[in-house]
């Protein structure tokens, strides 16, 4: 009896065609890879860009209370620093720097006529923390 010996190409046929199927998939997984981290980007910069509103419009806050504090009369030289937290947003710190006219020089209203209370005012929110 005489084997029929089948060609090789005809075995080969199917170990091609699962190469390829592995390589398709091999280059959709990275797609997806890189899909992810880049949607991971664009959520975590949109988290730091909330906080950073948060914390201006908290700055803003702390500077309409010293402004409020002025205009109800208090000198500049005997206010103190402070920080006030604002329950479920954040916290604001003022600091008083003292008056000058914004040449750099310590004035006062003797001296350099009209003189500015300067404030620095810091925001934190909440979300910054953790």
């Amino acid at each position: 009896m005489k084997k029929t010996i089948s060609r090789p190409s005809r075995r080969q046929r199917g170990v091609a065609s699962l190469g390829i199927v592995a390589l398709l998939f091999a280059i959709v997984f990275l797609a997806l890879l890189r899909n992810q981290e880049l949607t991971s980007s664009v959520v975590r910069d949109a988290a730091g860009s909330d906080q950073r509103v948060q914390s201006l419009y908290l700055a803003e806050s702390g500077l309409e209370r010293a402004a409020q504090r002025f205009a109800a009369g208090a000198a500049c030289a005997s206010t103190s620093n402070e920080t006030l937290t604002m329950p479920g947003v954040g916290s604001f710190g003022l600091s008083y720097l003292g008056a000058s006219d914004f040449d750099g020089t310590a004035c006062s209203p003797t001296v350099c006529g009209t003189t500015y209370c300067r404030v620095q005012s810091t925001g934190k929110s909440l979300a910054a923390d953790s």
